[in-house]
């Protein structure tokens, strides 16, 4: 026996239930997800810069290894300063939320915060500069958020990245941090010039001229933690 479905009740029923199935798989809820994150600083004498947060879409990219940092990047690498990066991530329509915090995240300190951003799938990037380092940063870059289920957490990593715009030259004059107080910024840039794993501190107790700082400011990898709770 034949269904005639055109014209039927059931004909409308079955078209309206594929539309709305292309419609979800086309554009996926925005409902708001809460979070609480927790970034904790591992190292033993390199302060962090107040941290940047941001929660995007799978298309932004804040840098990429092995291509060359923003000046926004740099900003941050070299002086801590997320201004422009907060500013340039806003103006994209496709983070999100872009929060910064305050105050500087000293060694074996931590900052909490809870979050809640409306959106499908979304993406989180975090920064902050390693300040006792010419260009070092600690970076979580583009973490798929939808792997923390409600009710759940989980721990991440922070590597330190080289924004590869300054030479790590470890000097009075280049180091902004505590340990030597010299410049912030500079539109400088190294021969290099790509966003890359960090090498490391050599020191000056290593043998690298006119470096100031010591093996206190070394640090190995991970550099940060950091606790994602979904709420």
């Amino acid at each position: 026996m034949m269904i005639k479905l055109f014209g039927s009740k059931r004909y409308f029923s079955v078209v309206l239930t594929l539309l709305a199935t292309v419609l979800l798989v086309a554009c996926p809820l925005e409902v708001p997800q809460t979070f609480e994150i927790t970034l904790v600083n591992l190292t033993h004498n390199q302060p962090l810069s107040p941290p940047v947060y941001l929660f995007h879409t799978s298309e932004y990219r804040p840098w990429q290894l092995g291509e060359v940092a923003s000046v926004a990047i740099e900003k941050l690498a070299e002086s801590g300063d997320s201004a422009d990066l907060l500013t340039g991530a806003e103006a994209e329509p496709t983070v999100l939320s872009a929060l910064g915090e305050e105050t500087i995240l000293i060694p074996g300190g931590q900052h909490s915060r809870i979050v809640t951003v409306k959106g499908g799938s979304l993406f989180l990037s975090v920064a902050a500069m390693l300040v006792n380092t010419n260009d070092a940063f600690a970076a979580l870059e583009a973490f798929p958020l939808n792997q923390v289920s409600p009710g759940d957490e989980m721990r991440v990593s922070l590597y330190a990245l080289d924004a590869g715009t300054e030479e790590n030259s470890e000097s009075s004059t280049t180091v902004p941090g505590p340990a030597a107080g010299g410049e912030g910024f500079n539109p400088e840039r190294e021969i290099r010039n790509i966003v890359r794993y960090h090498p490391g501190v050599v020191s000056q107790e290593d043998g690298l001229v006119g470096s100031v700082l010591d093996q206190s400011h070394r640090f190995d990898n991970p550099v940060a933690q950091l606790v994602i709770r979904r709420l």
